[in-house]
């Protein structure tokens, strides 16, 4: 498995090494509630766009929980009309993501992880000013699988699963960026 993300960091890295343009987008409703949920996209031609995607979000509850996400991905996205000022554009995304809870409860300490593979495919309408602004909505859906839960307490006990959960839904998506 090391073999093929390392294949595909360095095709990915090829790629973006020929790129003529960077955008940078975020989600502020997400910056909002302290999550960074953003994609970093590099133009390879006139209609098609590629780039990594990355989110993290980290809540403390103080001294009882405290809750970790890390998601990292890429994205492939595609803009028919070629003026790349604004228009319909279709994108699909495949991610790995990692969930940590960290629990306390008196002497008591457990951490749990949860990984997870996922795949989501949007579409929707794209505005790009000619100052470089970029405000983009859009819909689609996601499908994913659970595939490792694993959990260790301060009082020496264990819990290891590797488990095939699938799930999906909606996904909704709103950025706002800039363009380079």
């Amino acid at each position: 498995m090391k073999k093929v993300i390392f294949a595909t960091a360095i095709a990915a890295l090829g790629t973006c090494a020929v790129a003529k343009d960077m955008a940078i987008e975020a989600n502020p409703l997400g910056l909002a509630i302290g999550l960074f949920n953003g994609s970093f996209l590099y133009d390879i031609n006139d209609t098609l766009s590629v780039g990594p995607t990355v989110s993290y979000w980290n809540f403390d509850l103080g001294s009882s929980d405290e809750y970790t996400y890390l998601n990292l991905g890429g994205r492939l996205e595609y803009m028919p009309d070629t003026n790349k000022v604004s228009g319909l554009y279709v994108s699909g995304s495949a991610n790995r993501a990692s969930f940590s809870v960290t629990s306390r409860d008196g002497s008591l300490t457990c951490e749990g992880n949860i990984s997870t593979i996922g795949l989501t495919a949007t579409g929707g309408y794209k505005f790009i000013s000619a100052g470089g602004f970029i405000a983009k909505v859009g819909a689609g859906y996601g499908l994913g699988s659970v595939g490792a839960l694993e959990g260790r307490c301060s009082d020496d006990s264990v819990y290891n699963e590797t488990a095939d959960l699938p799930f999906g839904g909606l996904a909704f998506e709103w950025t706002l960026g800039y363009k380079f």
